[in-house]
């Protein structure tokens, strides 16, 4: 599985006329995280990030709590 955390508000263009890059990430099952924060403040190499939403009925997206990890 692919998953593109970034620290902008939408991975595609903000123009919204089309959505190529969330139609080329989904379209393999991938996970798309945007408006992150505060990756500058991650002082190791080669993180994993966990990113825990909320399970919200009906909703394709949720707020989350991230957490990067030191795994090595």
């Amino acid at each position: 599985m692919t998953t593109f955390f970034i620290d902008a508000l939408n991975v595609d263009p903000p123009d919204v006329s089309a959505f190529p890059v969330h139609e080329a990430i989904t379209s393999v099952n991938g996970i798309i995280g945007e408006n992150f924060c505060n990756f500058e403040r991650i002082d190791f190499a080669d993180p994993l990030i966990i990113a825990l939403p909320l399970r919200l009925k009906g909703l394709d997206r949720s707020p989350v709590r991230a957490v990067a990890v030191e795994t090595g």
